[in-house]
C-alpha cells in the first residue's frame, strides 16, 4: 500500500515539475491596506487579493492552493473540535502573515513565491501544533483534503507535504501522546481506511 501511495505521489510530483509556473507576476497597482489587514488576521480573501495585484494564473499558489484550501477550511470548520478550530485561525494567521513580505513588491517570480509559500505551509503547520490537533481531527482533515484532490494536475507538491508533516507527528510513537492516539495500530487501521477509499474510488471508474 505505501509503495503504490509513493508511486502515484511520484507521478503526481513529476507532472508538476514538467508544468511549474515560471511567469513573473507585476504588481496591477499600490498595495492595498485592506488587503495587509485581511492578510494580518488570516483571512481567505488575502489570496484572492495578493492574486489580483501579482497575478500568477489559476496555477498559482494563491489560486490553485492558498485559497483554494483556506476555503475548505473554512466550510468544514464546524466539523472540528475546538483545539482544531484554534489551530486553524492559528496557522491561517501564520501563513498570511508570513506571506505579505512577498506582497509588498512590485514583481515577484512564481516560481519563487510558491517555492517560499509552501515552505511557510509546512513551518506554520508544525509552529501551530498540527501534530496535537490532527489524531482526534483526522476525519475533518480528510474532508479537507480529499482523495479526489490526488488526481489533479499539480497535486503531488501538497500530498508530498502532508506525509512528510505526518511522518514528523510519527515521531510522537515513544510517547503516551502517541499511545492514547492509537498507536501504530491506529495508524494501521488508518492506512487501511485510506485503501479502502482508493480501491472504493477505482471501481466507481
Amino acid at each position: 500500500m505505501k509503495l503504490c501511495l509513493a508511486a502515484i505521489v511520484l507521478c503526481f510530483g513529476l507532472s508538476e515539475a514538467f508544468f511549474f509556473n515560471r511567469r513573473t507576476a507585476t504588481a496591477t497597482g499600490e498595495a492595498s491596506p485592506q488587503c495587509f489587514a485581511q492578510g494580518s488576521a488570516g483571512r481567505c480573501e488575502f489570496y484572492s487579493c495578493f492574486e489580483n495585484r501579482l497575478p500568477c494564473g489559476s496555477r498559482g499558489y494563491m489560486s490553485k492552493y492558498g485559497g483554494y484550501y483556506c476555503a475548505r477550511f473554512a466550510e468544514m470548520y464546524d466539523t472540528f473540535d475546538q483545539q482544531g478550530k484554534d489551530w486553524i485561525n492559528a496557522s491561517s494567521r501564520c501563513m498570511t502573515e508570513r506571506l505579505l513580505a512577498y506582497y509588498n513588491q512590485d514583481t515577484v517570480q512564481c516560481h519563487d513565491l510558491a517555492h517560499f509559500a509552501w515552505n511557510t505551509w509546512s513551518a506554520c503547520y508544525q509552529e501551530t501544533g498540527f501534530c496535537n490537533v490532527f489524531w482526534a481531527n483526522r476525519q475533518a482533515f480528510w474532508n479537507v483534503y480529499q482523495f479526489r484532490d490526488l488526481f489533479n494536475l499539480g497535486s503531488g507538491k501538497i500530498w508530498r507535504e502532508m506525509i512528510q508533516i505526518t511522518s514528523r507527528c510519527a515521531a510522537l510513537r515513544g510517547s503516551a501522546e502517541f499511545t492514547e492516539r492509537g498507536g501504530f495500530q491506529g495508524m494501521i487501521e488508518n492506512i487501511r481506511n485510506i485503501g479502502d477509499r482508493i480501491r472504493n474510488t477505482v471501481s466507481k471508474k
